[in-house]
């Protein structure tokens, strides 16, 4: 029984991999500012939704740990990625304003990957080091989520130009704030 589940773990574990490493997408460090060309779903002409646009983003946190000749080995990466098959426009709405906020999603990801960084370069390698990683992890994609929830609410989706305009010298200098971390 016990191989069964290794198997299947295995079976799961390499296949997750496999569909996370062939997704579309393109990473900030390379790819930093948006255009309407990374927005490659066309959405039916029939298709209803309350909102203009919509850019997909994630964080990618790959890390690996071993020991070797009596010495401890801990790497990571993390990526934050724009998954431009995801990413979604209704032709007639394309603007300079709707594109600059969703190009504040994608950098309020950024900025997590950065806090991410941050967070994982302070960890001292401990005995649940999954564990912790995945505490961490968690911890700030939550963090991720309610900003970018925020930032909707608060702009009502780019319509509120004063908020949208503190928000975006709000994400420009929180990114500022963790440079060091790019």
């Amino acid at each position: 029984m016990r191989l069964l589940q290794f198997i299947v773990f295995v079976t799961f574990t390499i296949s997750a991999y496999t569909q996370s490493d062939t997704l579309d997408y393109k990473n900030y460090e390379n790819h930093p500012t948006l255009t309407w060309n990374d927005f490659l779903v066309r959405p039916a002409s029939d298709y209803t939704s309350k909102f203009a646009a919509s850019v997909s983003t994630g964080l990618d946190f790959k890390w690996d740990y071993n020991i070797e000749n009596a010495q401890q080995n801990f790497t990571y990466k993390v990526k934050a990625c724009l998954y431009t098959s995801s990413s979604w426009v209704f032709e007639h709405k394309k603007d300079s304003t709707l594109l600059a906020h969703e190009q504040g999603h994608y950098d309020i990801t950024e900025l997590h990957a950065r806090k991410l960084r941050m967070l994982i370069s302070g960890y001292k390698l401990g005995r649940n080091i999954r564990k912790d990683l995945k505490v961490i992890y968690k911890n700030v994609e939550s963090s991720r989520y309610k900003m970018q929830s925020a930032y909707d609410v608060e702009t009502i989706h780019s319509k509120d130009r004063e908020q949208q305009l503190l928000w975006d010298a709000k994400i420009d200098s929180l990114l500022q704030e963790y440079k060091i971390y790019k």
